[in-house]
């Protein structure tokens, strides 16, 4: 009996690793597709400012970009942290 709990409960601890890492790899999906759209946007604003147009809401747009790839790095740590049950 005792070697029955202990194969369940190593497929239970292999089960929630798996799913960490899968949480770990959208998470690092997420972050890589953000820092793209980062770039993308400070192109964007060098060539409007090259070209003499208002930066305004490009910069506002940047930052809340910014804002939220920091949210998802966060969100990452959170996910290592979490405990392999």
């Amino acid at each position: 009996m005792d070697r029955n709990r202990c194969a369940l409960h190593n497929a239970r601890m292999v089960e929630s690793i798996e799913r960490k890492l899968a949480k770990l790899a959208e998470a690092d999906e997420h972050i890589d597709t953000a820092e793209s759209l980062i770039a993308r946007q400070l192109s964007l604003l060098s060539d409007l400012q090259r070209d003499g147009h208002s930066t305004e809401n490009a910069r506002a747009l940047l930052e809340a970009m910014r804002e939220s790839l920091r949210q998802m790095h966060a969100h990452r740590r959170l996910i290592e942290a979490e405990p392999d049950n």
